[in-house]
């Protein structure tokens, strides 16, 4: 049956190595991490293309088996004809365990992507604190407590190498049929690891300037 050899072979490119869809990942206004396009849009997407390769097997309704095995097309069907084919098509669409047992194993395999899509989305969480929190006031709060160059330093290797280790980490990840482009979200997240970076060191100097004052003072 042509339309268990389409479904199969969509079938086969879901679990295939090749990228049958491809996806972003970024920062929201909010600062919630999202998918481009959603996970909605890609399993609509699947839906869309099943509902396509059954109504395009359609267009064969009118071929009937003969008892020699072969097929023959009815030259002139009637509406009686037409209604009755689209009725046995659907009939044998139904009832055809192939087509379940493939469709069951094209929702698994695409349910399975998803899952991993997720988890790798969750993963990028780690960094929240880089992008969430409140750059501005918790460097002031650093400052004020008086910290040591040293603590100046530590906090300033972590952002800068938080930095370098994402802009040289992978930025396209394939799970299954899906690939996660991850080079906007990296280049935001470094965006927000050099505020950080930025901020830090301008409490630095102005540390620095204030001991400066302080020693010239002493020495006047």
């Amino acid at each position: 049956m042509m339309l268990v050899n389409s479904i199969d072979e969509l079938k086969g490119w879901l679990e295939g190595k090749e990228v049958v869809f491809g996806v972003e990942s970024n920062l929201t206004p909010t600062s919630n991490l999202t998918l481009t396009p959603p996970v909605r849009t890609l399993t609509s997407t699947l839906a869309d293309a099943l509902g396509h390769i059954v109504r395009s097997a359609m267009c064969f309704r009118h071929w009937v088996e003969l008892d020699d095995g072969t097929v023959s097309l009815n030259p002139a069907p009637t509406a009686d004809d037409d209604t009755l084919a689209s009725s046995t098509f659907y009939s044998q669409v139904s009832g055809d365990p192939r087509l379940h047992t493939a469709i069951e194993s094209i929702q698994t395999t695409f349910s399975k992507v998803i899952r991993e899509l997720d988890i790798d989305l969750q993963s990028w969480y780690a960094y929240e604190h880089v992008w969430r929190r409140d750059k501005a006031g918790t460097v002031s709060r650093f400052c004020k407590s008086s910290p040591s160059v040293k603590e100046y330093d530590d906090k300033l290797r972590f952002y800068t190498h938080l930095a370098s280790e994402l802009s040289q980490a992978s930025q396209e990840v394939t799970h299954g049929c899906v690939s996660l482009d991850v080079r906007l979200l990296v280049s935001q997240i470094v965006s927000h690891a050099m505020d950080w970076v930025k901020l830090l060191g301008s409490g630095l100097l102005q540390e620095a300037r204030s001991r400066l004052q302080h020693v010239l003072h002493q020495v006047t």
